[in-house]
């Protein structure tokens, strides 16, 4: 027999006890549904989506976590508040994003799990004891429930002046509970010590991975990276020799893109990129027009007849030795900004 059978063999015990048991009361111990003698467990080999764990649901899971709060007034109902979640984590950690909060009256650090579902700041009775002197704890009419609806017991409430490193000191409220989790930080005060931020906008390149020098030449040269690199004056073709003028004919749109052809030819003339015309012209060459993966047009230029025309300048680029020569005379060069003895 193997390790791994080894293993199971105690498992296999744990669950044939407790389907026996679950038996005699008529409902399923894993699943929670009603028991029978070929009963054929569906939560078996599925995960809990409250505790992680395998092999039950969430609706029997016996685990518990703050995430909701709800405050009920004598002769009101509860009221439903909001769940949001979080993507951004301040200390890596197998339960979650955490941190450590300093208790600035207690002189006491303790590790604070972040829960943006949260609608409260929790404080789980041991470490309320753990505290010298104790806070005054008063009493609270707040009801605390977990996803699966089940209620925590309340002690009531104490009011703690906290801060995060050498960040702002602030003043909120904690609801004491009889509980062995660990402490939490709701959405609101997190935000509040700037622990956490919601961003809206969503950048495809971090500015993080940009180099020094390469943030810096754009913060120099912006106005360079600007526009649609459109420069001054105008250029003229020249023509060879016996050119023969072509009107080449217009090449079908899709019906489905004609409507943004003319959104992105209007665009392009009010840029001044285009002009528009309606004389008669000797050269006509039609355009292709290609959709990019984001949706909008790229529009292309099919000048393949002027180009059989079209006398092309040559102009010689100097070569690495030839500016090495033509700066013969300087013993130095050095970008002051990038010296390391500066």
């Amino acid at each position: 027999m193997t390790a791994a059978n080894k293993t199971s063999v105690p498992m296999m015990k744990q669950e044939i006890d407790a389907l026996k048991k679950q038996y005699n009361n008529k409902e399923c111990y894993f699943c929670g549904a009603p028991y029978t003698k070929n009963h054929n467990c569906p939560a078996r080999g599925k995960t809990c989506s409250k505790c992680n764990k395998l092999n039950h649901f969430a609706k029997v899971c016996k685990s518990k976590g703050v995430n909701e709060i709800s405050q009920q007034e004598a002769g009101t109902s509860a009221s439903e508040l909001m769940i949001d979640t979080v993507n951004s984590m301040l200390v890596k950690h197998a339960d979650g994003p955490d941190a450590v909060i300093r208790i600035v009256d207690q002189k006491l650090d303790l590790v604070f799990k972040i829960d943006t579902g949260a609608e409260a700041n929790v404080l789980p009775v041991s470490n309320y004891y753990s505290m010298v002197p104790n806070p005054r704890l008063q009493p609270t009419k707040d009801i605390l429930t977990s996803y699966s609806r089940e209620r925590l017991q309340v002690l009531g409430f104490v009011e703690l002046c906290i801060c995060y490193k050498e960040g702002e000191k602030q003043v909120h409220r904690f609801h004491v509970v009889n509980t062995d989790h660990k402490p939490i930080l709701s959405r609101k005060t997190s935000q509040n010590m700037k622990l956490i931020k919601f961003i809206l906008n969503v950048q495809n390149k971090p500015a993080t991975s940009m180099k020094p020098k390469m943030a810096r030449i754009l913060e120099e040269y912006g106005d360079v990276f600007e526009g649609v690199g459109k420069l001054p004056g105008k250029c003229k073709i020249h023509l060879k020799e016996g050119a023969v003028p072509t009107v080449q004919p217009p090449k079908r749109v899709p019906f489905a893109l004609q409507e943004k052809l003319k959104e992105e030819l209007d665009r392009l003339e009010v840029m001044g990129i285009i002009e528009k015309t309606t004389l008669p012209t000797e050269w006509v060459n039609s355009i292709v027009v290609v959709q990019k993966p984001n949706g909008s047009l790229r529009i292309c230029l099919d000048a393949v007849d002027l180009n059989k025309w079209v006398q092309h300048p040559y102009h010689p680029i100097p070569s690495f030795d030839d500016v090495q020569d033509l700066m013969h005379f300087l013993n130095w060069t050095q970008d002051k900004d990038t010296s390391p003895w500066n």
